[in-house]
């Protein structure tokens, strides 16, 4: 079957070559004839946690047509974008295929992390998406600050010299 659409994207790609040397139009788009872009990945995994922690993320890929893919992108919605390829040696990835990607929150808030793959025919999927909030981290100075509050409040002074 794969084999049958490689030929078929060729043929019809030869085609259009020879039309185009020659002066005629194709009226036909190779890409969009034969290939449909690869599913957005279904990402999976906390979606919230603390600073500093290491986390996975399952990405799931998938193809409509029964593509096999060979990259992802991952937006980790703070700066952090990587680029992961199946690799020389390892064959492309199948529909269905899970990666595991790890990642480490350096800073509190909201993101956005966000996934994308590419098929052997070079088609992009839209991106896929998690939400994810990583609370702030509170530290001990944070708790004293809040108790010292707690003390101006009721007797009108500072306990705590800052």
């Amino acid at each position: 079957m794969e084999l049958e659409r490689m030929f078929a994207f060729l043929v019809v790609f030869l085609l259009g070559a020879v039309a185009v040397s020659s002066g005629m139009m194709l009226m036909a788009d190779a890409g969009s004839t034969y290939n449909n872009p690869p599913d957005p990945p279904v990402i999976t995994g906390p979606t919230s946690g603390k600073i500093g922690v290491e986390y996975t993320y399952n990405i799931t890929l998938n193809d409509p047509d029964g593509d096999h893919m060979t990259k992802l992108e991952v937006d980790f919605g703070n700066g952090n974008l990587s680029l992961y390829e199946c690799g020389c040696r390892d064959p492309p990835w199948l529909p269905g295929t899970t990666l595991q990607v790890l990642h480490t929150w350096e800073k509190s808030g909201d993101y956005v992390v966000k996934a994308r793959v590419m098929d052997i025919y070079w088609e992009w999927s839209d991106w896929g998406t998690l939400q994810v909030t990583m609370p702030k981290a509170h530290s001990m100075l944070t708790f004293l600050e809040k108790i010292n509050e707690w003390f101006v409040s009721i007797i009108g002074r500072s306990i705590i010299p800052f």
